[in-house]
Order: structure tokens, then sequence, then C-alpha cells
């Protein structure tokens, strides 16, 4: 069953603007699950495992001829001016076995053909409200990231089985990752960006921000947390392969096990984190996957850094094997581990 919600935020308010929908897709039990290539397939949530071989997944990233194409999304329906192919970059993506491939075991950019134009009055057509050259500059300044993925997969040699109640292997060089993107347009702006974010993903449990009530899985602000639980921390953030951020490390430094998903921004500056659960199994959350869809608009800086982040903090994940979410497009498909996926919806420039 889906649900269709939605909810306001302004720039200066600090109010969100977003679609919601949120539901379970696969239960995990916990029980331990073998694996042809690794000899470690404890419960989710096991041992700790650090890394310093961790690939940035940065590689992934294709380029762009004009920026926003017409994507899984179909941000088509503008006119042919600004439509732009997206084509990707002859050295942006690599092949079955190289980061940001077919195969991609990192982050990488989904850019489909140009849309169709719009009618006039309709989103990015011609007669649409705040269209024209200007309309298309900023949609392109929000162009990676248009149809951007960030992907988690399961360790390619890890057969999927078609049962709920099993966690998969992760490959270290991407069970932790850390990705920086370029935005784009006027540095003297800032541009309110709705942006459609879906994906299978574990929860985590995080505090001291703003859970958005409509969602209940977009969490503003605030820090990552082991739920108050001493038997939850399975290991610390020093262990982490890169610097991460302050703003996106607990206060204690203790990661429950469980997949963190975020995004931050430079200017204005603020994170958010894409998975937040509430639900608690004992002293961590479920072993479970969960389906989401929803819109958030968000105060960028033209310019401005933006930083993509994994935290998987031990080797095991609960994983999607049979579900898709639809308008999301994946290699494989239904797509075998975690993944969230961006669509620019609009851009507009904040008065």
């Amino acid at each position: 069953m889906r649900f269709s919600l939605s909810f306001a935020h302004t720039a200066g308010s600090g109010s969100l603007l977003a679609v919601a929908l949120s539901g379970v897709l696969a239960a995990c039990d916990g029980s331990a699950v073998s694996a042809p290539d690794s000899a470690a397939n404890g419960a989710r949530g096991g041992s700790s495992q650090g890394g310093s071989d961790v690939n940035t997944a940065n590689a992934g990233h294709a380029g762009q001829s004009s920026g926003v194409g017409g994507g899984s999304s179909g941000v088509g329906g503008r006119s042919s001016a600004d439509a732009g192919a997206a084509s990707a970059g002859t050295s942006g993506v690599g092949g079955s076995s190289s980061l940001g491939g077919s195969n991609s075991t990192g982050g990488v950019p989904l850019h489909g053909t140009a849309g169709e134009a719009g009618t006039a009055g309709a989103p990015f057509g011609g007669g649409a409200p705040g269209g024209g050259a200007n309309h298309a500059a900023d949609l392109a300044a929000a162009s990676v990231l248009a149809g951007y993925q960030l992907l988690d997969p399961c360790q390619h040699s890890y057969k999927a089985v078609a049962t709920p109640g099993d966690v998969c292997p992760q490959d270290t060089a991407v069970k932790n990752q850390a990705i920086s993107l370029q935005f784009g347009g006027d540095s003297n702006l800032t541009y309110n960006v709705t942006l459609r974010v879906r994906g299978i993903m574990e929860g985590y449990w995080y505090t001291g921000g703003e859970l958005d009530q409509l969602s209940k899985t977009l969490y503003t602000g605030g820090v990552p947390t082991v739920g108050g639980f001493s038997s939850a921390c399975k290991n610390k953030t020093s262990e982490l392969p890169f610097m991460l951020p302050s703003e996106l490390a607990p206060s204690d430094n203790c990661w429950n096990g469980f997949n963190m998903f975020a995004l931050t921004v430079s200017a204005p500056k603020q994170h958010y984190f894409l998975n937040y659960t509430a639900n608690k199994d004992n002293d961590r959350p479920p072993h479970a996957v969960y389906a989401s869809d929803y819109s958030v608009t968000i105060a960028i800086r033209g310019q401005a850094k933006l930083g993509l982040y994994i935290v998987g903090s031990d080797e095991h994940q609960c994983y999607n094997f049979n579900q898709v979410v639809s308008g999301s497009s994946t290699t494989p498909s239904p797509y075998i581990g975690q993944f969230v996926q961006f669509d620019v919806s609009d851009v507009t420039r904040a008065p």
C-alpha cells in the first residue's frame, strides 16, 4: 500500500517541503548467513571491521553535456534548449568491474535522454512559471544531483536468497563511502532545490535534529546515535577510512552497525540524514530494509560543496532482493543491496 503526503519548508524558516511514502520491504531475523567468499557471515550488527582501502567512489560520476536530462523521473518536459541529452563522459563510467560501471559499487549518475516538451503551464514546460533561460540555467546548476545514485551493493560473489531473514556481506570498498560533488550555478545566488529521494535502505537512529513528520524518514541536523544502548556500539568514528565531518559523527563516536545515509551542503551549511527510524529491536534497529519515496526542498548556494556519505560500521547488511521503487532504475533490478537515488524536480532562486 502506498501513501502520498506533503509538507512545506522555506529556506528562511527552516521548514521543509516533502512528499513521502515509506514501507518495510523485507525483514531480517538476524540469523547467520553463509556466503561463498566470506568467512564472516554473522548477524547484522556483529563484529566490527575497519578498512584502510576504502574507495571514495568519486570516480563513478559521469560527465554531463548540459546537466539535467530526462532521467528516470522525467525531468524533461522542458524546451529543447535546456532538456539536454546529458550523455555520460567517456571516462566517467567504467565497465562492469569498475566503480561507477553498470554493476557499480559506488555512487553513479543516472541520466536519461531529453524529455519531451511540456504543455503550457506544466512543470518545465514553455509556459510554466519561472520558465525561460533563467529557469534552464537554474536547473543546470543542480545537474550534478539529477539522477545520482548512492549504491551499497552486496558482495558480488554473494548469491541472493529469495526469502526474508538474510543478511549479505559487504565489500570493504563500499561499506563506507565519502563522495564529494560540486554544485553549479552562480556563487552570488542561493537556490531552492526540490529533490525527490527514492531508495531502499536500513533504518538508523538519529537525535538532536528535526524529523520530518510526514515522511518519518528525512532527518535534518542532529547526529547518529546508538540509541542509549552501550552494547550497540560496534565500532568508533576513528576506525573509519576517511575523516568524517564533525556534524555527522555520533557524540560518543559509537556506531551501531547499521548503515547511515547522509547528504551535506557547505553553504548554507546543513546536513540531512536520509533513513531515520524510531523502531528498536532490543539494542539495535530492526533487521529490515525500507522503501522510501519523498521530496524535500533544500537551500544550496551556487558553487557549494556537497557530500554524500554511507557509514556501514560492520561488514554485513540487510538487503533488498525482490522489490523495485517506482521511478528508480538500478542495475541489477531489483537491486541486491541498498541504494538511494536523487532526482531534481525543480530549482528556483531564493529571494
